[in-house]
């Protein structure tokens, strides 16, 4: 099994759309990835083989329209990508513009994925976390 993406930092979008990625995360993105949009405002990161076991179940449940065009809002913004030297992944344009990024980006391991966020949307995302610490629901 592979390992799993953890922990949070925060680094620069440099003048050529290009974010370094933690060391730690590196040899997990060796083989290739996939740059897609998220459901909540944020870019997400997939090693090249469970982006193609996530495609298979969206292609599997694109049945109808609504989920054809689903299917196609998934893949025609995905983007297959490969480190550089440097450990940097190149974001086109319009994925910076619709993830709202600048010059400072929250990179989040999130188990499976790597999510990138603008650090304020990230923050308020936080604040409405509907979960404590502790892993309970919080009721307040």
């Amino acid at each position: 099994m592979s390992r799993v993406f953890l922990g949070h930092d925060t680094h620069a979008l440099d003048a050529k759309g290009r974010i370094v990625l933690p060391a730690r995360y590196r040899d997990q993105l060796a083989e290739g990835c996939v740059l897609a949009r998220g459901r909540d405002g944020q870019l997400e990161i997939y090693r090249s083989e469970v982006y193609a076991q996530k495609a298979q179940e969206i292609a599997d449940a694109a049945v109808g329209r609504e989920g054809r065009k689903f299917a196609r809002s998934a893949f025609r913004e995905a983007d297959e990508q490969k480190l550089d030297k440097s450990g940097r992944i190149n974001l086109r344009s319009e994925h910076i513009s619709w993830a709202s990024l600048e010059n400072e980006v929250v990179i989040l391991g999130v188990f499976d994925h790597i999510e990138l966020w603008n650090p304020d949307a990230y923050a308020a995302d936080v604040a409405n976390d509907e979960y404590r610490e502790d892993g309970e629901v919080a009721t307040d």
